[in-house]
């Protein structure tokens, strides 16, 4: 056994681990992440066949598995593994010592053209082989995480001692000669160090500075410029703890809390391996409050926010909603709008249940109305199939899973009035990027005709205006708005001609009951009286 363990003998090792596996009746892993897994201890492995042993020999598990299971031998493999001896020879290294860190062997060494040493582990090394690297990064000007004590020597009030074999940097205090240590990830982005023993009350954790403050990583900050983007920087609070926010008992911070729009927003990295544990701290999260937002990309960030500041202008998401009950022939939908019921007041009943109409709802429960009020949003922008009012509308449910499907398919959509809007991305192997895409067209689905009616309506508008020589003066269109200067004169027959205009049919309206329109006036383009 003791030639298999020093690598002498890769063949050797083959046919000695095909008899083990053979005479154990164990099977042989078909993935390298498998033999990582599997354990010499355990027995799952055949002895001297560890990935630290197979990493001497210069060879990885996929190669070895496949030799093991009898296939074509592999002649690129060097069987001569790194040395005490060799290893001057082939990477330009003097062999110091070994030793265990964190269950892993590593090799102290030193360069033997400029004496600078470190620890590197057998993989490190391979890999220098491989790529034909010979002598240390700082003679390569290979960059990574140097070792060297002079790189770290930047904080006033302190000299470096040493730097740690764990991948942090020993610092002495000038003031009052105490060691702290400090991770080479912490030093890259602070500005500044603290001591504990000279600010015992100072928080010491892991920041990111910037001249916005510190930051717990870099998509929290990244989150905050696009918000900065969005509201003002008075709307926002960061770092708010559910305790305060919800009266949990719990020390859990949000990262944002906005009042002003009654949203509190968690920005986090979403796992790519679904674990459980991913997924008991997700339902732990949610279970808080039902109002809590989460983002996992700074694009998420800008939609949830968006997605509620709209939510907060009645007249356009009412005529969203009002186009998509036609385009999916909900009935439900539809008889809101035939009733002529106030919208919002009658998304309060429906999504929470009330026992009150609609107009009691506007009248006495103005809060239960204001909180409705981005239903529309999660259901059509967030296509969220869990929301619950929803459920009350069975046609629209199954219109924009088919929209879904139709859009992950095929990579595009026809919008009512025959307008294509290519979504290339629904095509990424990201799934972040590829659930925007996705939100997009469905997005675009209902408001492409909304400004389209928008537009028709101007342009029949202006047609009219210039065939009967009228003096208003259509000047701007704003998705939704149709902007105008209009002479006194000509005040009330403008707006009748464009709410005639606006809510001809066709072909998207519900019969005997048109789309509705707002008008608002003022003396300036800033509507102030």
């Amino acid at each position: 056994m003791k030639e298999f363990e020093t690598g002498d003998n890769l063949d050797t090792l083959v046919k000695y681990a095909k008899i083990w596996f053979k005479e154990n009746n164990i099977e042989i892993p078909n993935f390298a992440k498998d033999w990582q897994k599997s354990s010499v201890k355990r027995g799952e492995i055949p002895p001297g066949c560890s990935v630290g042993r197979l990493r001497n020999l210069g060879i990885s598990q996929k190669k070895f598995i496949t030799l093991i299971k009898g296939n074509k031998y592999i002649e690129s493999h060097i069987n001569s593994p790194i040395t005490r001896t060799n290893i001057k020879n082939i990477l330009g290294f003097k062999y110091l010592e070994d030793k265990i860190v964190n269950n892993h062997k590593k090799v102290l060494v030193k360069c033997i053209q400029c004496n600078y040493t470190e620890y590197l582990n057998y993989g490190s090394l391979q890999r220098m082989r491989k790529a034909n690297n010979k002598y240390c990064r700082i003679c390569r000007n290979a960059g990574g995480k140097p070792k060297d004590k002079r790189f770290y020597d930047s904080f006033s009030g302190f000299s470096v001692i040493s730097v740690n074999i764990d991948s942090t940097i020993s610092y002495k205090c000038k003031k009052c000669n105490s060691i702290i240590k400090r991770g080479m990830g912490y030093v890259k982005t602070a500005e500044y160090l603290m001591c504990e023993i000279c600010y015992p009350k100072f928080n010491l954790g892991s920041k990111l500075r910037t001249k916005f403050g510190d930051f717990d990583s870099k998509i929290e900050y990244l989150a905050y410029l696009k918000l900065i983007e969005i509201l003002p920087k008075e709307y926002i609070i960061r770092q708010k703890s559910y305790n305060e926010l919800f009266n949990t008992g719990t020390k859990h911070t949000a990262d944002f809390y906005i009042p002003k729009l009654n949203l509190v927003l968690e920005v986090t990295t979403a796992s790519n391996n679904l674990s459980n544990k991913y997924h008991e701290t997700l339902k732990w999260k949610v279970s808080v409050d039902p109002s809590i937002k989460f983002a996992y990309s700074i694009k998420e960030v800008e939609d949830i926010v968006r997605a509620i500041l709209k939510s907060m202008e009645s007249p356009l998401k009412t005529g969203e909603m009002y186009v998509v009950s036609v385009l999916s022939g909900d009935k439900v939908l539809q008889q809101i709008f035939k009733d002529k019921a106030d919208y919002h007041s009658m998304m309060a009943v429906l999504k929470f249940n009330l026992p009150y109409t609609w107009q009691e709802v506007k009248e006495h429960h103005k809060d239960l109305r204001q909180d409705a009020k981005t239903v529309s949003f999660e259901i059509l922008y967030k296509l969220n199939f869990r929301e619950e009012a929803l459920e009350n509308f069975k046609q629209l449910k199954k219109w924009l899973k088919r929209q879904k499907t139709f859009i992950e398919k095929h990579g595009y959509v026809y919008q009512f009035f025959g307008r294509k809007r290519r979504l290339p991305n629904v095509f990424s192997k990201d799934r972040e990027v590829k659930a925007h895409e996705v939100r997009s067209g469905v997005n675009s689905l209902v408001q492409g005709p909304c400004s389209d009616i928008n537009l028709l309506a101007a342009i029949d508008m202006q047609e009219y205006i210039e065939k009967t020589n009228m003096k208003s003066l259509i000047f701007g269109l704003v998705h939704d708005s149709i902007l105008a200067e209009v002479p006194d004169s000509e005040n009330k027959h403008y707006k009748e001609k464009l709410a005639y205009f606006t809510q001809l049919d066709r072909g998207l309206s519900i019969p005997g009951h048109p789309i509705g329109l707002d008008v608002e006036e003022g003396s300036d383009y800033s509507f102030e009286d």
